[in-house]
């Protein structure tokens, strides 16, 4: 019977001290885990505060972009003001140039005016371009005198014109002086 007392003694100590055995392990589990929860707590927290520093910064450059477009757009304002203003400045010019030219237009051209050449030498038998001139008569350039009106004038060559002043074109200038070959008689 004692035996069974013990046996009961043993049995309700063990019942009695299972609970608090329980307990007492899952308290330190619970602390592990608290523990643990506090970590995992502090980790979210550093991340939320390095999100909030990312989204501040974003909107800090997001203002400075506003700014930006604010800038860029009041300089393309002010482009497209200038551009305009040009565009009608270009046009009052084109106008008034177009007046110019419609006066121009309307007036009636001068007649070439005749050359008065002095009096040109006879002609020798011997072609003009074996002639070798002795002297040059000076002839000042008239508005609308061609080398071919000046040379039939004085009875020469356009070439002997162009190589007694050494000109490469046919083009003359108004007041320009030419050296006019005289021929042997």
């Amino acid at each position: 019977m004692i035996k069974n007392i013990f046996k009961s003694v043993l049995l309700a100590t063990v019942c009695c001290a299972a609970p608090l055995l329980y307990a007492a392990d899952n308290s330190r589990y619970l602390e592990e885990e608290i523990a643990r929860l506090r970590q995992v707590v502090n980790a979210l927290q550093d991340e939320n505060a390095n999100y909030q520093s990312a989204v501040a910064e974003l909107r800090r450059k997001q203002n400075d972009l506003q700014q930006d477009n604010q800038k860029l757009h009041e300089e393309l304002r002010q482009i497209r003001e200038l551009v305009k203003n040009d565009a009608v400045a270009r046009d009052t010019q084109l106008r008034k140039l177009s007046g110019q030219l419609e006066k121009l237009a309307s007036m009636p051209v001068p007649a070439a005016p005749a050359v008065t050449p002095t009096p040109a030498p006879q002609q020798s038998l011997v072609p003009v371009t074996e002639t070798t001139p002795e002297e040059y008569e000076v002839y000042i350039v008239e508005k609308g005198a061609t080398l071919s009106v000046i040379a039939r004038v004085y009875g020469v060559s356009v070439s002997e014109i162009k190589r007694a002043n050494k000109l490469k074109s046919d083009l003359l200038k108004i007041n320009q002086k030419l050296l006019i070959p005289v021929k042997k008689k």
